[in-house]
C-alpha cells in the first residue's frame, strides 16, 4: 500500500480513515496543496523519537484540528490550524509521537478529547502494510492493547 491509501482506526471508538506520514518526505508535505479531506478522513504523522512538536499550514487551505498523542496513542492536546498560516503551533508536551490532521471541528463533533485514545493495534497493522517495521517508531504498540480492542 502507498501513502496514499486511507486506514481505517478508531479514535475514542469513533471510526475513522487516515493516511500514514511515515517518512521525512510525507511528513514534510502532509496535506500540503489539497482543496478538502472527506468526513472523518485525516492523516496521522508517526515520528521514530517522541519529542515537542510544531505544525504550521504553508500551503494548506483545508481547516484543520490537531491532536498531539504520546507514545500510548492518547490525546494530550488538541489545536485549531487556519488555512496558510505558517505559524508554528507548538506541543506543550516534550512526549510527543503521533500527531492527528482532521477536518476543523471533527474532535468537537465526535466528543474526542483530552485522554481519548488510538486503537494503536489497528495503527501497527496499517504501518505494516505499508512495508514498514512498527518498532522503528516511538509508539507502544500494545501497551494498552486490551482497552484498544473494538
Amino acid at each position: 500500500m502507498d501513502a496514499e491509501h486511507y486506514f481505517p482506526v478508531q479514535l475514542a471508538e469513533k471510526p475513522i480513515y487516515l493516511q500514514l506520514a511515515l517518512t521525512d518526505s510525507e511528513q514534510t508535505r502532509g496535506l500540503m496543496h489539497r482543496s478538502s479531506l472527506k468526513l472523518n478522513h485525516g492523516m496521522l504523522f508517526i515520528f521514530e523519537e517522541s519529542d515537542q512538536r510544531a505544525f504550521w499550514m504553508r500551503n494548506t487551505s483545508i481547516p484543520l484540528d490537531l491532536a498531539y498523542l504520546d507514545p500510548s496513542g492518547t490525546v494530550l492536546e488538541i489545536h485549531k490550524l487556519y488555512p496558510y498560516d505558517e505559524r508554528p503551533v507548538p506541543s506543550r508536551s516534550k512526549n510527543i509521537s503521533l500527531v492527528l490532521e482532521m477536518n476543523q471541528g471533527w474532535f468537537r463533533t465526535n466528543q474526542v478529547s483530552q485522554g481519548s485514545r488510538i486503537n494503536c493495534q489497528a495503527v501497527e497493522s496499517a504501518v505494516r502494510s505499508r512495508g514498514f517495521d512498527p518498532e522503528k517508531f516511538a509508539v507502544n504498540w500494545h501497551s494498552r492493547a486490551a482497552e484498544n480492542r473494538p
